[in-house]
């Protein structure tokens, strides 16, 4: 898939479960690791979205398990601050595990 319509499906991704418009602005490579090890290494996109009532920006990114293709989105709300802490978030509050996370081809 190219990198435009993956960026597409994002997007879709955002709007639909946001319930706004949204705009791309940057993608970010983020690494999340474990005792200096790295568990998860992908690109996050950033949206700006108008109009929602608590944020500004969301992030997007998607992970691969068992179950298929999982996109997962964050709204720049603290402690999510940016990419980095969108993924930790992520893996903190138990929507990421490595365990089921399959590795990139």
């Amino acid at each position: 898939m190219s990198r435009v319509a993956y960026k597409s499906i994002l997007r879709s991704t955002v709007m639909s479960v946001h319930q706004v418009n949204a705009r791309w602005l940057a993608s970010t490579l983020v690494q999340e690791k474990v005792k200096g090890r790295i568990i998860w290494e992908d690109i996050v996109d950033t949206f700006e979205l108008n109009n929602h009532p608590e944020a500004k920006h969301c992030f997007a990114w998607s992970i691969d398990t068992a179950a298929g293709t999982m996109v997962l989105t964050a709204l720049k709300i603290a402690p999510v601050i940016s990419p980095q802490t969108a993924v930790h978030e992520a893996f903190v509050q138990g929507k990421m595990n490595p365990k089921r996370i399959l590795p990139k081809k």
